[in-house]
């Protein structure tokens, strides 16, 4: 009895480290009153290792050796994102065939590997990627094509390609220190699309900050991750001039909430 309120009492204070060895190993943990506590208390991770095998799994994706890959891991069978083609597919009918796609934390086009075969009958397409320095280094040098580019920033994106049509966010606004800083600002350009993808929710509670452990299989390391309050974040579009057109909820099982997807559209 004493060993189960000493891990419920680690648990409510946030010190993970102790509970993880007797709960779970891999995953989300603790509730961490800021970002810097979050931060101090994870490990970090090697950058360049992980691009490193993010460079190889994306290369054998372009060579046809798998068909798609998520966090460097390869993957053989095609499974498409059926949220994301379906509304890429409706922008491309508004706008003449033609798609300009922004693709924030792309990594080295992810996505666009994942789904381009679907979008095979749209006539003219520009996915681009805003990323790291480093990822953009590799992009460019090994990636980019007539169809994907890859920038640092959201200023030498617009001068290259002008405004997009939408802009997406997979599984990344969780990893930013001010994520509602990032939004506002996308939101400010008026982009009419804007597609969330792998986002972490958790419902009845405040928006949280854990620490995510990651399994060694995808590379070791451990870094701070929010947890949105669902209402509230759709509350905070709603309130700066979009709509929800959709939402879902992902399949994949997670220890602390459950990751989901929204679509919001801009009303004019």
């Amino acid at each position: 009895m004493k060993l189960i309120k000493k891990l419920a009492l680690l648990f409510i204070s946030g010190d993970n480290h102790f509970l993880r060895i007797f709960l779970l190993k891999y995953g989300w943990f603790g509730n961490y009153t800021n970002w810097k506590i979050a931060k101090n208390k994870s490990s970090g991770y090697d950058n360049q290792i992980i691009i490193e095998k993010v460079k190889k799994a994306t290369l054998a994706v372009k060579n046809n050796e798998a068909v798609y890959e998520r966090d460097g891991c390869l993957f053989y069978e095609e499974n498409y994102n059926w949220n994301l083609v379906g509304i890429l597919l409706n922008i491309g009918l508004e706008n003449s065939s033609i798609l300009n796609i922004l693709d924030f934390g792309g990594s080295l086009g992810s996505s666009y590997f994942q789904n381009k075969k679907m979008l095979s009958s749209i006539n003219k397409i520009e996915w681009s990627i805003i990323e790291q320095s480093n990822f953009v280094e590799v992009g460019i040098k090994y990636l980019k094509d007539e169809q994907l580019d890859f920038f640092e920033s959201y200023d030498d994106f617009i001068k290259a390609k002008g405004k997009p049509k939408i802009v997406l966010f997979s599984s990344v606004l969780q990893y930013l220190e001010n994520p509602y800083q990032i939004i506002n600002f996308y939101l400010s350009q008026k982009i009419e699309y804007i597609y969330i993808d792998l986002n972490n929710f958790i419902d009845k509670r405040p928006d949280q900050i854990t620490i995510q452990v990651v399994p060694p299989q995808i590379y070791n390391a451990s870094y701070p991750s929010w947890f949105f309050n669902k209402i509230n974040f759709v509350e905070f579009f709603l309130n700066l001039g979009y709509e929800k057109i959709s939402e879902w909820r992902n399949e994949e099982e997670i220890n602390y909430g459950y990751h989901g997807g929204l679509i919001f559209r801009l009303i004019k």
